[in-house]
């Protein structure tokens, strides 16, 4: 991907304030990763511009349609299982908690 195919899809920003409480409800939206509007596809979740996991945050987009939410959505569940570890033994608060190490459930016993 060059630069000019990148700046197609995604634009800079200069701060996120821009995008605090962004999402607005009944507006004419196009995603800009499937390039669908909102009279084919929805857009009744929330995206976040920042993934969740690396906190509670409040900067939401009106350009991503709920399939590709969907879709990046089980991107950062897999992100979020790999950095947890890093996240627990850090003190990093995620949205809701500080994540803890769980055990395995079955407990295996050597014969």
């Amino acid at each position: 991907m060059n630069q000019n195919s990148f700046f197609s899809v995604y634009r800079k920003i200069n701060a996120t304030e821009d995008y605090r409480n962004f999402f607005q409800k009944d507006i004419k939206k196009t995603c800009k990763f499937c390039t669908l509007n909102s009279d084919e596809v929805s857009f009744k979740n929330i995206p976040h511009i920042i993934p969740e996991l690396l906190g509670k945050n409040n900067f939401t987009s009106n350009e991503e349609c709920d399939n590709c939410n969907a879709t990046f959505g089980g991107y950062e569940t897999d992100f979020s299982n790999y950095i947890s570890p890093f996240q627990t033994l850090t003190g990093l608060k995620t949205k809701k908690k500080i994540p803890n190490f769980q055990e395995d459930k079955e407990i295996k016993t050597l014969p």
